[in-house]
C-alpha cells in the first residue's frame, strides 16, 4: 500500500465518520506507513476495530502505533501480531494503551519481545481491565515473562481467552501464571 496509498486513504476516511473497522493486516506499511496512518486516524475516532497484523512496524513504527491509539478512544479490538516488534516496541505500544480502555481484544503474537516485553505488557494490562481476551502467541516470553504477566492479570478481572502457545513457558512458567488465570 505504501505511503502514497495511505494519502488515498485518508481522503476517503475523512469522508466516512461512521467507520468503526479498518483492516489493514498485511499491506507493507512498515514504519514509515505506521506514522503516516497515526495522523490519518485523527479523523476516524470511532473505530473499533483495528487490523494492523503483518505489516513490519517494527520498533521504529511503534511509537506511531502508540499515538494511533491515542485518536481511537473507543478501541474494542486491536490485532498488531507479526510485526517484528522487540521488547522496545512492545514498550511503545503498550504505552498507547491508556488511551483505549475499552479495549476487550488485544493480540500481540508472533512479535519477539521476550521477558521484557512481558513485563512491558504486564504494566499495560493495568489500563484495560475490561480486557477479555489476550494472544501473545509465539513471543519467546518464557519462564520470567509469565512470572510478570501474572502480576499485570491481577488487574484485568474480565479475561475470558488467554492464549500464550510456543513462549517456552516450562513448569515453572506455567506455574506462575496459573494462579492468575484460576
Amino acid at each position: 500500500m505504501g505511503v502514497d496509498g495511505l494519502r488515498v486513504l485518508e481522503n476517503g476516511l475523512c469522508f466516512v465518520p461512521g467507520l468503526t473497522k479498518l483492516n489493514l493486516g498485511g499491506n507493507k506499511l512498515q514504519a514509515e506507513g505506521a506514522t503516516a496512518l497515526s495522523e490519518i486516524l485523527e479523523c476516524s475516532p470511532g473505530i473499533t476495530y483495528l487490523e494492523l497484523s503483518c505489516n513490519s512496524i517494527k520498533d521504529e513504527g511503534a511509537a506511531a502505533v502508540a499515538k494511533m491509539l491515542s485518536h481511537l478512544p473507543s478501541l474494542r479490538t486491536l490485532l498488531c501480531w507479526g510485526n517484528e516488534l522487540s521488547h522496545v516496541g512492545i514498550e511503545n505500544v503498550v504505552e498507547g494503551l491508556s488511551s483505549v480502555q475499552q479495549l476487550t481484544f488485544l493480540d500481540l503474537s508472533y512479535n519477539n519481545p521476550g521477558v521484557e516485553g512481558a513485563a512491558a505488557i504486564a504494566l499495560g494490562l493495568r489500563h484495560v481491565s475490561g480486557l477479555q481476551n489476550l494472544q501473545l502467541w509465539g513471543n519467546n516470553l518464557q519462564e520470567g515473562g509469565a512470572a510478570a504477566l501474572a502480576v499485570g492479570l491481577s488487574h484485568v478481572q474480565s479475561l475470558k481467552t488467554f492464549v500464550l502457545r510456543n513462549n517456552q513457558l516450562g513448569p515453572a512458567g506455567l506455574e506462575a501464571v496459573a494462579p492468575a488465570i484460576i
